[in-house]
């Protein structure tokens, strides 16, 4: 699978956090990306499913899945229109180093 590391401009450069919203359509994926963020989908209409590395997870409305740093990651949409809700930050920023190299070795 052909992937890209996605580099967004920061929202709040001091808090270092993005909130953005997605709407996806029926089988249409998302790319398949990576980046230094961890993030946090909300899903809240429509199913999907969020694929994390190489195991995929239903992503029902009112559901969360969290993301840690560098994943390779993509959502495809199960339902004709599926609305996200999005929040990247910068882990280093909320937590001491430790726990944020912890969180960027794990799955979630």
């Amino acid at each position: 699978m052909r992937s890209i590391q996605e580099t967004l401009p920061w929202e709040d450069a001091a808090l270092k956090i993005r909130c953005f919203t997605l709407r996806g359509r029926l089988g249409v994926p998302s790319y398949c990306h990576w980046h230094n963020e961890v993030e946090i989908v909300y899903s809240r209409t429509g199913s999907g499913i969020q694929q994390v590395h190489e195991t995929s997870y239903v992503l029902p409305p009112g559901e969360l899945a969290v993301i840690g740093q560098n994943q390779l990651h993509a959502y495809t949409p199960c339902d004709t229109e599926a609305d996200l809700l999005v929040l990247q930050l910068d882990a280093a920023a909320f937590l001491n180093e430790r726990a944020a190299a912890a969180i960027s070795s794990s799955d979630f």
